[in-house]
């Protein structure tokens, strides 16, 4: 399992560099500009990351690198831990890049920082994940299976459209950031991303092919 997780960081060697100095440069953007501020940071470096796994993912599915695995002595379930593994990795990187900018502006610390910084992690994860979950829920030859996979997408979707709809209205937003960035809701996306990776897993390993 552990060669292939080193594999996949040495084929997606040049991306991560790619990805990674755009996301320094935004910090070096936002500890020199005052008004850039902590949250715009995140929020760019979220986006960056997005991109990323969008292109990696396009490109191991063209590539049909999961054919291609399969002709190693190595069971599904492992394949599915590389990947999670992979994306953790990957936005971990990122929340570090949070934590140096907080050093350079510390008077931008505030009391529920650090549950913010677990929350998005988690929450972005989940988000990355699911995307995961619909793709290899196509694998399953059963009607079951694929109203499930677009009962998922649709969940998506339409929490995405709900969050920028809560986003635009001013009265709700600052009470609704500061729950977000509390201990509670922190561990609860925690233990969301668990168990939805636990899902994507289960799927992964239950797909009827492999051949795309």
């Amino acid at each position: 399992m552990w060669p292939i997780l080193k594999a996949e960081f040495r084929y997606s060697r040049d991306a991560l560099i790619l990805t990674y100095t755009i996301a320094v440069l935004f910090l070096i953007a936002a500890v020199l500009i005052e008004s850039w501020g902590f949250y715009n940071f995140m929020w760019n470096t979220t986006i960056t990351y997005f991109i990323f796994m969008g292109i990696v993912g396009a490109s191991g599915i063209n590539e049909k690198r999961y054919r291609l695995y399969t002709v190693l002595p190595v069971r599904p379930k492992e394949f599915a831990v590389v990947d999670t593994l992979y994306v953790l990795i990957v936005q971990l990187g990122m929340s570090g890049l949070w934590v140096l900018y907080l050093l350079f502006k510390p008077d931008e610390i505030m009391p529920g920082t650090l549950w913010l910084i677990v929350a998005n992690n988690a929450l972005i994860l989940i988000i990355i994940t699911m995307f995961g979950v619909h793709y290899h829920a196509g694998f399953f030859e059963t009607k079951r299976y694929k109203r499930l996979n677009w009962i998922l997408l649709l969940a998506v979707i339409a929490g995405i459209v709900a969050w920028f709809q809560v986003g635009n209205s001013r009265s709700t937003i600052r009470p609704l950031w500061q729950y977000y960035s509390s201990a509670p809701v922190a561990v609860a996306l925690v233990l969301v991303w668990i168990g939805v990776t636990a899902l994507s897993c289960e799927v992964f390993r239950r797909r009827k092919s492999y051949l795309a």
